[in-house]
């Protein structure tokens, strides 16, 4: 009896999001513990809010490496990863260049609407993963599984 295409999708980005949310919670949580100086600049409300966004760019990330993980070949998955890596890597280092931090500036964003942009994050990753399950199942469904 055959596993159907839309459950291995499902499975596998549910998989994904528990790790992701525990690993995450872990993160966010020492760090903030084991950081002084953030402790004085955040509060710890600000820091679960900008927790959540994180994990909601996380999220939406994982989805699109699901996505070439499981819609392609290994060597198209490992030069579509590297071509992200490298991406945004030019876009961290241009962003540190002009002094701008992504951090600082989530934070400064949070400090204006500390409910809003949670909120948002989290539609727009909903959306995402929504998205990205169909677009996964669809693209199982006609990729060659051929070596």
């Amino acid at each position: 009896m055959p596993i159907p295409v839309a459950r291995m999708a499902s499975a596998r980005m549910l998989l994904a999001g528990t790790a992701l949310a525990a690993i995450g919670a872990i993160f966010f949580t020492v760090q903030y513990l084991l950081a002084p100086a953030l402790r004085d600049r955040v509060s710890p409300g600000e820091w679960v809010a900008a927790a959540v966004i994180w994990l909601c760019y996380g999220l939406i990330m994982n989805a699109v490496i699901l996505y070439l993980e499981m819609g392609f070949n290994g060597r198209t998955y490992v030069k579509a990863y590297m071509t992200i890596c490298l991406v945004l890597g030019m876009v961290s280092l241009g962003a540190a260049w002009q002094g701008f931090s992504f951090v600082g500036g989530l934070l400064a964003s949070i400090r204006e609407a500390p409910a809003l942009m949670p909120a948002l994050a989290a539609v727009i990753a909903a959306a995402v993963l929504y998205g990205m399950r169909l677009a996964i199942v669809k693209r199982m469904e006609r990729r060659s599984y051929t070596f």
